[in-house]
């Protein structure tokens, strides 16, 4: 699959006022049945790092209604190189959007220190739709600011 570009987060970022740390464009296939989970980058925000992400295409609401939110429930985790306790409570927001791509983002946690050199990202499913064949983790370059999918 050919990455669109990031339009819908380019648009979420603008009306928001907020601002991507490390951009990326990182498909991880098809995380959620028939839709493709596309990481557009990281939020060192203050109150707590914030990963985002595209569906493509999108999922619209009578989608989401009709299949139920467990199937687009999946989850991330994250550690890194200096022992930082990250909670996995995965919350975030979508925006349903049946077109191209919707936007979304996803609390990693917490607030990923200065001293911090790599990051993993290690990915979940939704456990009413598991994938298979699907990178399972990232790892993030903080100091270089670059991804690397771990397969």
């Amino acid at each position: 699959m050919d990455i669109p570009r990031r339009d819908a987060t380019e648009q979420y970022l603008s009306r928001m006022r907020r601002r991507l740390d490390i951009v990326c464009d990182v498909d991880l296939g098809e995380i959620v049945k028939d839709h493709h989970l596309v990481l557009r980058g990281l939020e060192r925000a203050p109150q707590g790092a914030m990963l985002h992400y595209e569906l493509i295409p999108g999922v619209g609401f009578s989608e989401w209604n009709e299949r139920g939110p467990e199937s687009f429930q999946w989850m991330v985790y994250a550690r890194d190189d200096v022992g930082t306790t990250y909670t996995d409570y995965n919350s975030g927001a979508y925006g349903h959007s049946a077109g191209a791509a919707a936007h979304g983002v996803r609390d990693i946690g917490g607030t990923i220190p200065a001293e911090a050199r790599i990051l993993e990202l290690r990915f979940e499913p939704p456990s009413a739709n598991p994938a298979t064949g699907v990178p399972r983790s990232v790892v993030v370059d903080l100091l270089n600011r670059r991804l690397q999918v771990a397969e």
